[in-house]
């Protein structure tokens, strides 16, 4: 601040905002605290203590929405290079640990991988929307969604991926900017996340898929959180929890 003489104008106060005292009330809290699937890291706590303590009244929050979404992939590829490849290990074959490698894959979530908009399968759903002025920190503990998609394409369905979007109000024209992490948009630094399941089921347009899925802030690490997936495509019942 002192090479730019803005010492006057800006003042650094360094410090857990739960801890620090500000000399006022702020008419704007500008907060990055997303991570991945949105909630990861439990960070937007921090950003809501600070807006019940130090935010006015009329004051401005960016951003000030954000929606996590869902969508069923595929993952081909990424099974090829990951597990195919052990039938041929430089000319040995290795194709017996394909089971176990493939339980490995899919025990947990697999968080920042970025998904390439054709390994989505349909349209992606809404699964949690936040209102950063009215969001309690309880509310982010855990939710809940009924699953319902159509598949848009054929495919082998391997799992699910996620991602979100954040809104920021725009004074001069009213309208939100958003920065969106859906796999149509330049990747970010956050990419996407993945719950992928053991065993590919083929999919062709129009069939459903139905389920629900549950995501709960994990009881021992406060940063992580537990997915739980139920669904039900071409007669086939699944269920299965990740933790992340």
């Amino acid at each position: 601040m002192l090479r730019n003489d803005l010492a006057h104008v800006v003042q650094v106060i360094r410090g857990k905002i739960e801890s620090v005292s500000l000399p006022e009330k702020v008419d704007v809290i500008v907060s990055e605290w997303m991570g991945s699937f949105l909630l990861f890291e439990s960070m937007l706590e921090s950003v809501l203590f600070a807006r019940d303590t130090w935010l006015k009244k009329d004051g401005k929050l960016y951003p000030h929405r954000a929606r996590l979404y869902v969508a069923p992939i595929s993952a081909d590829r990424y099974f090829d290079k990951k597990v195919g490849s052990l039938k041929d290990v430089s000319g040995i074959d290795m194709s017996t640990l394909v089971p176990f490698a493939t339980r490995e894959m899919t025990a947990w979530g697999i968080r920042g991988r970025r998904v390439r908009p054709e390994n989505v399968l349909a349209d992606p759903q809404g699964i949690k929307l936040i209102d950063l002025y009215t969001v309690q920190s309880a509310d982010l503990q855990k939710t809940s969604s009924l699953l319902k998609f159509r598949m848009r394409k054929k495919g082998n369905f391997r799992g699910f991926a996620t991602w979100f979007d954040v809104a920021f109000p725009s004074g001069h024209t009213g309208e939100e900017v958003i920065l969106s992490t859906d796999p149509e948009q330049p990747v970010t630094h956050w990419r996407h996340d993945q719950f992928l399941m053991e065993h590919a089921v083929p999919v062709e347009e129009g069939i459903e898929l139905t389920g629900c899925v549950r995501m709960t802030q994990n009881n021992y690490w406060k940063r992580h959180f537990d997915f739980e997936f139920s669904y039900s495509l071409r007669d086939i019942e699944y269920h299965k929890v990740f933790s992340t």
